[in-house]
């Protein structure tokens, strides 16, 4: 299905601003994307591709999923769609289900812990196949919802880095679509044709994550550019203005 320009145009200038701010991309990267089958990844997928054609560099994308926690079909139609788009695909197995089962602590995420899991399974494949970044599908509101948990939960001034190096490997995570507003995935995912695999994990639990989303979303109908701001304090840094660690 043909996207309309319109849907497509505020993704592609924030994705190109991020690229150019953060310099997350370069001549000569093989980069690898990691594909859930939701709809960040999949905005993420599409607008690289696109970007890809028209970029004054070159440089290389391939796509992978790590095997979990989709079932066989999920995994399949996640695959034939993403095929479509990029021919490189690579279904990565894992045995996570059974890490976690074994690992459990009741008083940590077992949604976080998951998802370490995979990035881990992403970062193997992405050195034993000679990439040099790995880009994820987390967007403004993900930074911003972060803010905010750190804040109220943890008691921390963090977010999420737009890209850093993993350490002893020399491989780097970039998040493309850092400065593009979620509305705006939803409203172009939604008339592409797309197949959105909804999270089926018998583990998530992102209730904290949820309540952010809320208050924000609150908070928006009152202060409408409350989301850029938030975005914006993130890299605003008064460090004068803050109290000084001894």
């Amino acid at each position: 299905m043909k996207v309309p320009d319109v849907l497509l145009k505020p993704i592609l200038k924030k994705t190109g601003q991020a690229i150019a701010d953060y310099k997350l991309i370069e001549d000569g990267d093989r980069i690898l994307i990691g594909i859930s089958g939701g709809k960040d990844s999949w905005a993420l997928l599409k607008t690289l591709v696109m970007l890809q054609k028209k970029a004054p560099v070159h440089f290389e994308l391939h796509a992978a999923k790590v095997d979990y926690p989709h079932t066989v079909e999920d995994n399949r139609i996640i695959e034939d769609a993403c095929r479509e788009i990029l021919t490189d695909f690579m279904l990565i197995e894992t045995d996570i289900e059974e890490i976690i089962s074994q690992n459990i602590n009741q008083n940590k995420s077992h949604c976080a812990f998951c998802a370490r899991l995979r990035r881990g399974f992403l970062t193997t494949h992405a050195v034993k196949n000679g990439f040099n970044k790995i880009a994820l599908g987390h967007h403004r509101e993900d930074f911003n919802e972060t803010l905010l948990m750190n804040l109220f939960f943890s008691g921390t001034l963090a977010s999420m880095p737009v890209k850093y190096q993993i350490e002893r490997h020399l491989v780097e995570v970039i998040r493309p679509l850092a400065l593009t507003a979620e509305d705006d995935i939803k409203a172009y995912i939604q008339q592409s044709g797309l197949p959105v695999i909804h999270n089926r994990c018998k583990y998530a639990d992102e209730n904290q994550r949820a309540q952010m989303k809320t208050l924000i979303e609150m908070l928006s109908e009152t202060y409408p550019g409350i989301k850029n701001s938030l975005m914006a304090a993130q890299t605003n840094i008064l460090h004068s203005h803050l109290p000084i660690v001894k």
